[in-house]
């Protein structure tokens, strides 16, 4: 019963974007996303580096990695120009503090709550990126901005660190931008990916219940004035510079054609 309300859940969220997609190559829809699909006797890719997380011994055969490709979604109108929505407060210059607990995360306000009271104890500039907007403190501090959506790989590109969930996608963005990362890890494996991060040297890991303004505004000031993770960041971020993970994601699709 558990895997048959995944793969309700997975068609839901998947299947329509993928049967579009079937359709347009003429070919018929597809249902079970999660448990017919998921393990393919074909080809099973993750999409992500090997210099994150290599193949292991218990993997299936016909598994590869490719590494991490971005997606921001369909072009949002809504969308708020990074800059200009950082740029705007009495911080001009100084570089902002990112956080977000993901974009399937609903109840987090006690993320966001302390998100705030740290960056007043460190009087440092912060955004919140969120479409959950009842997550939002009413009244923000005049050094933490509220943003609904931007898209978040040019939105780091503008920041000192940012404090996320650890979700891939977020950790692979803020790799690439070369900034230090503080997780906090609620479900799946967002735990992983941050084990893998402070492996790296180029975050920290804090868990939900010790996710205090006080801890967290410490955890960021060490993070950012570290020149040695600054230095991991920087050299982490120069695997990006000849990414070749579309085409290689593709040719493998391709070769089973």
């Amino acid at each position: 019963m558990r895997f048959l309300l995944y793969d309700l859940a997975a068609d839901k969220v998947f299947a329509p974007e993928i049967n579009s997609f079937r359709r347009k190559l003429g070919l018929n829809p597809v249902h079970r996303v999660w448990g017919r699909w998921l393990n393919s006797p074909q080809r099973v890719i993750g999409l992500w580096p090997e210099w994150f997380y290599a193949a292991q011994p218990d993997w299936p055969a016909q598994a590869v990695v490719t590494g991490f490709i971005e997606y921001d979604g369909p072009p949002n109108a809504a969308a708020r120009d990074p800059w200009h929505a950082v740029s705007g407060s009495d911080y001009l210059g100084q570089a902002p503090i990112v956080f977000t607990a993901g974009s399937a995360c609903f109840a987090a306000p006690d993320f966001f709550a302390a998100a705030c009271e740290a960056c007043e104890i460190l009087n440092w500039p912060g955004v919140l990126l969120t479409q959950q907007e009842k997550q939002i403190p009413k009244t923000l501090p005049r050094m933490v901005q509220h943003i609904a959506y931007t898209p978040l790989g040019k939105l780091l590109h503008h920041a000192a660190a940012i404090v996320h969930h650890g979700g891939i996608g977020t950790a692979a963005r803020a790799l690439k931008a070369g900034i230090p990362q503080l997780v906090m890890p609620m479900a799946f494996d967002q735990q992983d990916n941050a084990s893998r991060l402070v492996r790296l040297g180029v975050a920290a890991s804090i868990e939900r219940e010790n996710f205090t303004p006080q801890k967290v505004a410490a955890q960021l000031r060490a993070l950012v004035e570290s020149q040695s993770v600054l230095e991991r960041c920087r050299n982490n971020a120069k695997h990006f510079e000849c990414d070749n993970a579309v085409k290689r994601t593709c040719d493998y699709i391709e070769a089973l054609l």
